[in-house]
């Protein structure tokens, strides 16, 4: 129930405006920053101030023995780089709302996949610092992160940290959904999906196409409901099964940057030219033919 909420409360906002979208996502922006990075800093400070371990703790592999599988862990740990494709991905995909396109799009693909790498490795360095000396209890926790802000800082500030990491989350599904809309609209634009004529249809009192939108929030309905039962049916595998095992992963939403805020102009959707045959210029010329409000 409280996931259709989310989704439902998600596809509202982007059919009311994409520029409120683009507002939520403004804000969002700088909550996970203060969220992730700020509460890794005081965190690191309170560490700093009353150290339980050294420096050391943050090369300390546990019981995990590394020595001879050097190349293999090196692109493993290489992968966590990976959640910063949310952030060039979503602010290509936006490209026709940004106002100056071919400067702004460019500028949040380059400082998206910069901040995310920057300042997710000082919240990694924070938060893995600031373990207590025991930290079984931190590994099965379901919310670590709170449980290590709740330790240092203690219960107040650790439910201010949830907060803003919650409403960093959703702002995320917000831009989210506006990017895959606009994904469904523009290959329906250019007659590439079925039923292309009913799916690039604007609506003219909201200026955003409701249909594309709603058919995108349905799409990712099913997807989680399909995960979801995925994971129940691999937990109810019995042990003996022969092809009992862990359940597909189901990715989780990452909490950097979708896009800069310099990026999401929400200047409405728009419907853009054929590629130019001429070879000069950009492949689409986007014309403001419908402004967002």
């Amino acid at each position: 129930m409280i996931v259709l909420v989310i989704f439902a409360a998600n596809l509202v906002i982007n059919i009311l405006s994409i520029a409120l979208a683009a507002r939520i996502n403004n804000v969002a922006v700088f909550t996970e920053i203060v969220g992730m990075v700020g509460f890794a800093v005081v965190v690191f400070i309170a560490w700093a101030i009353h150290p339980n371990h050294g420096l050391g703790f943050l090369l300390n592999t546990g019981s995990a023995n590394t020595g001879g599988l050097l190349l293999v862990a090196l692109p493993a740990a290489a992968l966590m780089g990976i959640f910063t494709i949310v952030g060039f991905e979503l602010a290509a995909d936006l490209g026709e709302e940004a106002v100056g396109a071919r400067i702004t799009v460019p500028k949040a693909v380059i400082w998206s996949v910069a901040s995310s790498a920057i300042l997710g490795m000082i919240a990694l360095i924070g938060f893995t610092i600031a373990l207590p000396n025991d930290y079984s209890k931190i590994a099965s926790s379901a919310t670590p992160l709170v449980d290590i802000v709740n330790q240092w800082l203690g219960s107040g500030l650790s439910t201010a940290f949830l907060v803003l990491v919650i409403f960093s989350i959703l702002a995320l599904d917000v831009v989210g959904l506006a990017a895959t809309g606009r994904l469904v609209f523009a290959m329906a634009r250019d007659n590439i999906l079925p039923g292309s004529g009913f799916l690039r249809v604007v609506n003219p009192q909201t200026r955003t196409p409701i249909r594309a939108l709603v058919t995108a929030s349905l799409l990712g309905c099913c997807s989680r409901f399909s995960a979801t039962t995925s994971r129940s049916a691999g937990r109810a595998r019995t042990p003996s099964s022969p092809s009992s095992g862990p359940p597909p992963p189901f990715p989780s939403s990452s909490t950097s940057s979708p896009c800069s805020p310099t990026c999401c102009g929400g200047t409405g959707w728009q419907p853009c030219r054929r590629p130019s045959t001429s070879g000069a210029g950009p492949s689409r010329s986007c014309s403001p033919r419908w402004p967002g409000r």
